[in-house]
């Protein structure tokens, strides 16, 4: 049954027209040149390509038109009609069993059509599903595509299409454990290798702290006293005073008289002053002189120390940042100290003083400096090779996103999956109805072979012609399964010598057989449409025409 018509770009439809129809029957009139013609054409050749735009809508009937182009090929050109095939009415169990079979045949092919409906049913859902997770992961191209969108490059060749963009994503392996960067990190890390803003970076010096001399060093630990000769030096010796006395000379000449400078009382002579002097002898001076280089050397072998700053400057160093000011602040405490002992040497001679060593606090800088050269260098060797370093963050990039969007991804397999199994059982059903079908029309056409005859539909084409009183000409058979128009006193070319509406009768009564019958022994009984164009209206008078279709 016929339910929609669509006739577009074709003879009188300039623009598409549309008939829908439940009706088992359609009458279809108008005037001449109102593609009444065009709709049975349409019909009768649907494959010609000037009917492209065309369609229709019915199930699988066989669609039999009756027009002028339906009689110019069956009668004008060959002059005599195809045979008609019909059940013989004499096999009456032939025919019971091929009616049998032929609602066997019916229930088949509505089992196999359910299977089909269940299918496309199945196949629907899959659809929709996969339409809203299209949808969802859209999302991402709509988020990192246009703009100065950094990461838009991860998009190329998926930002067009949503079927395209979803069928990658979901081809992605499901990340084994959550990615611990995120998207904002691979914007930094990008910006940092292709941004406006990436540069090479230099790398950190490490610091060094070279060590005094050796005799520097035994100088400092020496104890360093007057001369032994001085008539005070036993004492100085004994009260281990020498440092106290030495600096109280540096009094003396700012008192008046014989006071002494430690406790102001009258006794100091000028013989006790040049005793006391005599022990601070020249031997002595020069090896205090000779600490005062050491400070020297010493504040040599740390000017050159760097400041904290100049380890604060780079981005790859905030990490460390704590550790590195820790350790720093220790070297220079240990330095101060250094110091501090060292004028603490000068100042009282006598003392031993040991420098502490601040090597293991260096290393323990250095140790975080190479760290942070370490990552500078990664930072550099990825500008070098930034296509390298572009394809791996794109690869996370894609991880993330799997991870992030697998619900969606989830959501639809589940569905997906249960309606495949549907399908593929269904699948196995209809193709087992399709060989039942097969084996059943088989047999159909098998009980037709010894069935069918030509003479009933000849039969009926003379009747009918009598029944409406045409004697004049008639039918008979030819050769074969064909059949010719004959009229007394005509050899040849009987078909022409009709009138149009003699040939508008004899050929619609062929039609109507052709309609009720099969063209072919083997032919599967099956439901017919008709679609009858009158041919002959046309040329009598300018009315309406009627054009039909009948469903059977």
């Amino acid at each position: 049954m016929i339910t929609e018509i669509c006739l577009d770009d074709v003879a009188s439809y300039k623009s598409k027209a549309i008939l829908n129809t439940e009706k088992k029957v359609n009458l279809i009139y108008g005037l001449n040149g109102s593609g009444k013609s065009t709709l049975s054409n349409y019909f009768y050749e649907p494959e010609n390509p000037k009917y492209d735009k065309c369609s229709n809508t019915h199930n699988d009937e066989t669609v039999l038109v009756y027009n002028q182009t339906f009689i110019n090929d069956n009668f004008y050109q060959k002059g005599n009609l195809k045979g008609i095939f019909g059940l013989s009415k004499e096999n009456k169990v032939a025919e019971d069993n091929i009616v049998r079979k032929t609602k066997e045949l019916e229930v088949i092919n509505k089992d196999k059509d359910s299977q089909i409906t269940l299918i496309d049913g199945e196949t629907t859902k899959i659809t929709v599903a996969r339409g809203i997770a299209e949808q969802k992961i859209w999302e991402i191209k709509q988020t990192y595509a246009g703009g100065d969108r950094v990461l838009e490059y991860c998009l190329d060749n998926l930002k067009s299409n949503k079927s395209k963009l979803f069928s990658h994503v979901i081809s992605l392996p499901m990340p084994v454990v959550r990615p611990t960067k995120t998207i904002e990190d691979l914007k930094e890390e990008i910006n940092t290798v292709d941004g406006d803003t990436a540069a090479k970076q230099s790398t950190l010096n490490v610091i060094t702290i070279n060590s005094l001399t050796v005799d520097s060093i035994n100088a400092l630990n020496e104890i360093i006293i007057g001369n032994d000769d001085s008539p005070v030096a036993a004492l100085i010796d004994k009260l281990q005073n020498s440092d106290w006395v030495i600096s109280g000379l540096e009094y003396l000449d700012s008192i008046d008289g014989d006071e002494c400078p430690f406790c102001q009382s009258k006794t100091m002579t000028s013989q006790l002053v040049d005793q006391i002097k005599d022990y601070f002898d020249e031997s002595y001076q020069e090896k205090v002189d000779a600490l005062k280089l050491i400070e020297t050397e010493y504040e040599s072998l740390i000017q050159d120390f760097p400041t904290l700053d100049n380890y604060k400057t780079s981005q790859y160093a905030t990490e460390h940042l704590a550790k590195l000011t820790e350790a720093y602040s220790t070297i220079v405490k240990i330095i101060e100290e250094n110091k501090k002992a060292i004028q603490d040497k000068i100042k009282r001679p006598s003392i031993q003083v040991e420098l502490k060593n601040a090597s293991k606090q260096v290393e323990d800088f250095n140790d975080l400096v190479v760290k942070v050269n370490t990552s500078i260098i990664s930072h550099n060797f990825k500008i070098d090779n930034v296509d390298t370093e572009k394809k791996r963050i794109k690869n996370e990039f894609w991880n993330i996103l799997r991870y992030q969007y697998d619900q969606t991804i989830s959501n639809f397999e589940t569905i997906k999956n249960t309606a495949q199994k549907i399908i593929d059982a269904a699948e196995i059903e209809k193709k087992k109805k399709v060989e039942e079908a097969t084996t059943k029309g088989a047999d159909i056409v098998e009980q037709q072979k010894s069935t069918v005859n030509i003479e009933e539909a000849a039969d009926n084409i003379k009747k009918s012609l009598q029944d409406i009183g045409i004697t004049d000409f008639s039918i008979e058979k030819y050769e074969g399964n064909l059949y010719r128009v004959v009229r007394s006193g005509v050899a040849e070319g009987v078909f022409t010598s009709l009138s149009e509406g003699e040939k508008m009768i004899i050929s619609f009564l062929y039609f109507r057989e052709l309609f009720r019958g099969k063209q072919t022994a083997t032919e599967m009984p099956q439901k017919k449409i008709a679609i009858i164009d009158d041919p002959v209206s046309s040329l009598s008078r300018p009315c309406p025409e009627i054009c039909v279709i009948a469903y059977h």
